[in-house]
């Protein structure tokens, strides 16, 4: 099946028809890029291409919010260069009622999660 990606902002996202939010090695120390688009996006399913929690993609907080919100459907490791770690990480988005509370901590889902 043949996927159409359209290229945009993070304030595109709020009226999206989209099911499906692709973000390809989002910059770590940028909050407005992976975090902002990631509460913007409507839809329930994210496909994320990056490090797990590594640092050198996506922030803390984007990592964070996949884990509370998200399940992960799949991981499939890509082909990298020495030293990296870089994943297809395909997450579905909890019913409400499946989302922990608030501060409430959860089973890790990603088998490269570092400890808290």
């Amino acid at each position: 099946k043949v996927l159409r990606v359209e290229q945009g902002t993070a304030d595109d996202l709020v009226d999206s028809k989209r099911r499906v939010l692709l973000l390809c090695m989002p910059p770590p120390g940028e909050e407005g890029c992976a975090d902002y688009a990631l509460t913007q996006f409507p839809g329930d399913r994210v496909a994320y291409v990056g490090e797990w929690a590594s640092g050198m993609t996506g922030t803390r907080t984007f990592h964070q919010t996949l884990l509370r919100d998200y399940t992960l459907d799949s991981q499939i490791e890509l082909p990298t260069w020495f030293q990296t770690r870089i994943s297809l990480y395909l997450f579905q988005k909890k019913a409400a009622s499946q989302a922990p509370a608030s501060g409430e901590k959860r089973k890790r889902t990603t088998p490269e999660d570092p400890a808290p």
